[in-house]
């Protein structure tokens, strides 16, 4: 091999070295497995491609990195495995007794999406029950300071989807749950992501309170349980 020819491949190897550093600095995985040196190139051809790239953004990056051959994974530049965001979703209030009901409340300053997230309770202490989830319907949301109820307890009743007309029309929709409460024995519950990951729990003690009354935070969607006044889809009061 002619001194000419060495030198262009080494040309070419620290442009397609600092071409990689460039594109990882801008987000980017490269996957070098796929890179590719044209010994065919000559010096003045990789200049002309130097002129006209603009180092300053990431877009001239890919474009000079594509005309040396290089492919770009581009799969692992985004992480889809990222859990919903459910910050400000919290357990709000819960009734074991009659209606089994469990109230959702948004105490963020956004809409949050409860579409493809499940509700449960624990089939052991801190292991969510997965084999009956309740599943919330694509499209449902909780705007900011709203609730939202589950209705409990319905087994083989229980139907999917949004229902309208609950609790015998005091709530104008929900969603319902096969499971029931356990008062004398105590629960947890679970809002869990898609992937089954536990994103918001909560607590219902043994006989956590007297008859007629729900586990409720109070103050309203911030404070700690204790019990209330039943109040499915508003705000939780004290007895």
């Amino acid at each position: 091999m002619n001194r000419s020819m060495s030198f262009v491949l080494l040309m070419l190897s620290a442009s397609a070295c600092s071409e990689a550093r460039s594109v990882q600095d801008a987000g980017f995985t490269l996957d070098m497995g796929s890179s590719t040196l044209d010994s065919g190139s000559t010096g003045s051809d990789l200049g002309a491609r130097d002129a006209g790239r603009d180092s300053s953004t990431a877009g001239g990056d890919m474009g000079a990195v594509a005309d040396l051959g290089m492919g770009v994974d581009a799969g692992t530049a985004l992480d889809a495995g990222a859990p919903p965001s459910v910050e400000g979703l919290v357990i709000n209030e819960v009734r074991a007794q009659g209606d089994d009901w469990i109230e959702l409340y948004n105490a963020s300053s956004g809409a949050i999406s409860l579409a493809g997230l499940q509700i449960t309770d624990s089939s052991a202490p801190g292991s969510p029950a997965l084999d009956h989830t309740t599943t919330f319907p694509a499209g449902l949301t909780i705007e900011s300071g709203a609730y939202f109820v589950v209705v409990a307890d319905l087994g083989t009743e229980t139907r999917d989807g949004l229902q309208v007309d609950c609790l015998s029309g005091a709530l104008p929709t929900c969603v319902e749950a096969s499971y029931g409460i356990s008062k004398t024995e105590g629960d947890e519950l679970f809002v869990l992501g898609p992937d089954n990951a536990v994103l918001v729990s909560a607590t219902y003690p043994p006989n956590a309170v007297i008859d007629g009354q729900s586990w409720a935070r109070l103050p309203d969607g911030t404070g700690d349980f204790a019990a209330g006044n039943p109040t499915p889809g508003a705000a939780n009061a004290a007895p």
